[in-house]
């Protein structure tokens, strides 16, 4: 049986903004991230990277995470020492740019909708994206 929830050209994604560590320089910033690999040009930018705890209170009983962040340059795979190769808060109006730019719809009333969830890996609401202070940027789907 096929679900419904399967059909890749109509999911819709959540860009977010996600603390993270720098463990050379033990600093930490925030670098604009996806909840999933999408379909689309973006893809070529999107890496995935398992992250350590912010925190010894976090509830992960792996001890880590994975997330998906947004990098400068297509089909690299930097590591968090190399922050400069992440999309930032700085970097929020390119990438709504690029998106609208490559037959991406940024969904407006549902990024309204979503803005008041936790979006945690333990959140109780169900959302899941990456640690407690995650923030949402927008919700969108590619339009092929």
């Amino acid at each position: 049986m096929i679900s419904p929830f399967d059909n890749l050209s109509q999911q819709s994604y959540i860009l977010s903004l996600e603390t993270v560590l720098n463990s050379f320089t033990h600093n930490y910033c925030k670098i604009i991230v996806i909840d999933r690999v999408p379909v689309g040009p973006l893809a070529s930018l999107v890496t995935t990277l398992s992250t350590p705890k912010l925190s010894p209170f976090q509830n992960n009983p792996f001890g880590h995470s994975c997330i998906h962040p947004i990098v400068r340059f297509p089909n690299t795979s930097p590591n968090l020492n190399q922050i400069d190769q992440f999309l930032t808060s700085h970097d929020i109006p390119s990438i709504i740019s690029f998106l609208r730019s490559n037959q991406y719809v940024i969904d407006t009333d549902m990024t309204t909708m979503i803005s008041g969830f936790s979006l945690s890996s333990g959140s109780s609401n169900g959302i899941s994206v990456g640690n407690a202070h995650a923030q949402t940027i927008c919700m969108f789907h590619f339009s092929s």
